[in-house]
């Protein structure tokens, strides 16, 4: 029989690299995107000038006050044509409550599918709360578990899928179950794999929230959490491309003649390209990496600012692949290689193409379009014969944009922004190193070097770890940006905790250990930091600060499954059996498919004193173990 000590380095192996993946936004369906041995390059010189964190912090929280906004519903007066047509927007509509996509009929009965494996899921409208299930069977197709969880909300505008959140008392969850619109059915969410899947334990974080929603009240202190309720307008809103209304409403309430371009409010017709793209581009351009620049956070963005103010982007240089398919969110990237936008000297940007307020009927759609291309080509026209042009109803974008498949969602498309004369796959879809990434629209010539440095030293980071020991060259180099950015600005927590990742990644724990601490002491409810620490501690032994760092963090985010295993794995061996099994029960409520995590339970109540429910945790056990044969393996702590 195994003591539940020998569970205690098993899960923790992959640690490191699972908590650095938030520094960043990750292109998580893109993993071509690999690492080539560099030699490390000269040292360079970070320049002294910065910004000072406490001044840039109180103006974030003054960006960040809610009460500057009134709504969508408070522009209607003065602008009904428009908010009417806006109101049908997918913008508009990518948030709602459920049941309300798909159609009611959906919902009429329980109803399940069962993907290939052993799990099959269910989705049920009982006394107008949605739930889904996710049911794991046995060898005789007995049910062994049914995990079920409530509802939220919806996320998306249904044109091509559904997914839908789940809301756990302000931290978000997506579950596993999302509608296909155009197939007409459920199915798995494409971040899930019957084999790879995560539960309902894939967090939904403040990014994907702020681009999917109008106004929300993230928490101050908690990462990824929110204050409730935390949706102050569910729908992307007329604010959120022209900034906060109250002054203008103000302003017309008492009479006051709009002067142009009214100060009040923000029209981005009339600001320069830069700024005017950044209103798009904050939420349509997702790149390889993002990295939130010194003394600021992906909030602090406002429409009149340039993206560049707030983060920096990393790009890569193909945007389609060699199979012809492309990632979801890759159109600002194409558009701005094509000879149409090059050319255009920033006149040419989204809104030359897309009205912001409504999208053409499919009916309506190639003239609409044709009728834009028309305004630059109309001298010119197009080569080819009448019959040719015919046969695509005279449509521009059936031969210059194209259709591309999603990568990430089977039998979904979207258009080819590169506006090529003949498009086609790159001829070069080979991987790209991190040091070789580009700073979106050359961003880092605007910036201090210092901050070059910073942004890159935490991307190869990222990547470093991501790729393990054998990176190290890459890890070498991350080091050495991060610690040079650390002479500038010693107190930022971004740096520090990356930094602290590429020592564990490098077999340096205690200085790994010792750089955590650091940026706890500025950021004390930080949770990935309370994470790595925990973690850390546990496989280096020193058990009494690996509890007291994952007590803390179970109070900070109590739906962390591993979070309790690891703290039943510390309780066990100090005899706490009691504590130990509370806290290893609510890691399988949380997760309940793990057969590490039961394997563990079976030996602790062994060890507890109690044959009988050991005897039932092994049957159960047994059972999931027949079930799962043939299986590829579950991944069991890549949610947190």
């Amino acid at each position: 029989m195994s003591s539940p000590a020998v569970h205690a380095l098993r899960l923790i192996v992959l640690a490191g690299a699972i908590g650095l993946a938030a520094l960043v936004f990750l292109t998580a369906r893109d993993r071509r995107a690999m690492i080539r041995q560099r030699p490390v390059a000269p040292e360079s010189t970070f320049a002294p000038e910065h910004s000072g964190g406490h001044g840039v912090a109180a103006a974030r929280r003054e960006r960040h006050a809610i009460d500057e906004y009134v709504g969508s519903e408070a522009c209607v007066s003065c602008h009904a044509a428009i908010a009417k047509r806006y109101f049908q927007h997918p913008m508009y509509l990518t948030v709602r409550e459920v049941p309300a996509v798909p159609p009611a009929a959906a919902y009429a009965a329980p109803f399940e599918f069962h993907p290939p494996g052993n799990r099959k899921y269910r989705v049920e409208l009982r006394d107008g709360q949605v739930y889904h299930h996710e049911i794991m069977l046995g060898p005789q197709g007995e049910v062994l578990y049914d995990q079920v969880v409530p509802i939220a909300f919806s996320v998306g505008a249904g044109k091509m899928a559904t997914a839908y959140v789940i809301d756990r008392v302000g931290l978000y969850q997506l579950s596993s179950i999302a509608w296909y619109t155009q197939r007409g059915e459920w199915d798995l969410h494409p971040d899930y794999k019957p084999h790879e899947h995560l539960g309902f334990r894939r967090r939904v974080l403040d990014a994907c929230i702020h681009c999917h929603v109008g106004v929300s009240r993230p928490h101050e202190e908690r990462l990824d959490q929110f204050h409730v309720p935390a949706l102050v307008e569910q729908t992307i809103g007329c604010e959120r491309c022209h900034g906060p209304g109250k002054r203008h409403v103000e302003a017309r309430q008492k009479g006051d003649e709009a002067p142009l371009p009214d100060p009040t409010i923000v029209n981005p017709g009339r600001l320069p390209p830069r700024q005017r793209d950044s209103v798009c581009f904050e939420c349509h351009l997702e790149g390889r990496f993002r990295v939130v620049r010194y003394g600021h956070d992906f909030r602090d963005f406002r429409p009149g600012d340039a993206l560049e103010d707030h983060w920096s982007v990393f790009v890569v240089p193909q945007t389609v692949h060699k199979d012809n398919t492309t990632m979801l969110v890759r159109h600002v990237e194409q558009m701005m290689s094509s000879a149409c936008y090059r050319a255009s000297g920033g006149r040419m940007g989204c809104t030359t193409c897309h009205d912001p307020h409504e999208v053409p009927p499919e009916t309506q759609r190639v003239g609409y379009y044709r009728q834009r291309c028309m305004q630059c080509h109309a001298q010119r026209g197009c080569s080819l014969d009448e019959q040719a042009r015919a046969a695509e109803q005279n449509s521009c974008i059936a031969c210059h944009m194209p259709r591309l498949e999603i990568d990430a969602i089977a039998h979904a498309s979207r258009t080819d922004h590169r506006l090529m004369r003949r498009p086609s796959p790159p001829t070069d879809d080979s991987p790209v190193p991190p040091h070789e990434l580009a700073f979106f629209d050359q961003a880092d010539q605007r910036m201090p070097a210092w901050e070059r440095d910073r942004a890159r030293g935490i991307v190869m980071a990222a990547a470093g770890v991501e790729m393990g020991p054998r990176a190290e060259s890459v890890l070498r180099e991350a080091e050495r940006l991060l610690a040079g950015t650390l002479n500038v600005v010693p107190d930022d927590v971004l740096v520090m905790e990356a930094l602290g990742s590429v020592f564990q990644t490098r077999g340096m724990d205690a200085e790994a250990r010792q750089i955590w601490q650091q940026a706890l002491e500025a950021a004390p409810n930080h949770e990935r930091i309370l994470s790595l620490l925990g973690r850390l501690c546990l496989r280096t032994g020193d058990h009494a600060a690996a509890l007291a760092y994952l007590d803390r963090l179970a109070e900070i985010n109590a739906w962390l499954p591993n979070t309790h295993y690891y703290r039943a794995q510390i309780l066990a061996r100090s005899g706490r059996y009691e504590e130990a099994l509370a806290a290893i029960d609510r890691a399988i409520e949380l997760f309940p498919s793990s057969l590490e995590m039961r394997r563990f339970l079976a030996d602790l109540c062994q060890q507890a004193g109690l044959p009988e429910r050991a005897r039932r945790e092994k049957e159960l056990l047994a059972k999931m173990t027949a079930a799962a044969a043939g299986q590829p393996p579950a991944q069991e702590n890549s949610a947190e």
